[in-house]
């Protein structure tokens, strides 16, 4: 009987997997991250009211550096298929104006999702600003736990 399973097994068809990647989680405010069977991007994003934008959110104009590219769908298509691709929008970073841009990247300015920050400084990058509490916090620490005079 055991034989017979074998044998079987060996003889099932192959599966072939056809996944799509995790998004990216460390896109610039005012993207999100985006997968498909091409890749994984950062995609510019814009919204029209506050009411477009997640809790916590506001809608600001925001500069990205964004690059308009085309992408070849990818998967696993049947031979017989027309090729297909589509416009991927994507934002490399935040921006001022053109030049802070590189590639083929530019610099647009459009109302976009952002976090308010934890200042209240509405589109700037809420890492920074988490970034500098955590160095805050870091030298309270080090006041408390560091150097202690010992007992003699």
């Amino acid at each position: 009987m055991t034989s017979v399973l074998f044998a079987l097994w060996l003889a099932a068809p192959v599966a072939f997997a056809d996944a799509i990647p995790m998004e990216p989680n460390n896109c610039p405010l005012g993207s999100s991250g985006r997968s498909s069977h091409a890749g994984t991007w950062c995609e510019a994003t814009t919204c029209a009211a506050e009411s477009d934008c997640a809790d916590g959110q506001g809608c600001r104009s925001v500069g990205l550096c964004v690059d308009v590219q085309e992408w070849a769908c990818g998967g696993m298509m049947p031979e017989t298929a027309e090729p297909c691709t589509f416009t991927v929008n994507e934002a490399k970073g935040r921006c001022s104006t053109d030049a802070d841009c590189t590639g083929t990247a530019t610099c647009v300015t459009a109302n976009r999702c952002t976090s308010t920050g934890l200042l209240g400084c509405g589109g700037c990058d809420s890492t920074a600003s988490i970034s500098g509490f955590a160095a805050i916090g870091g030298f309270i620490m080090l006041g408390v736990l560091g150097p202690r005079r010992r007992r003699t």
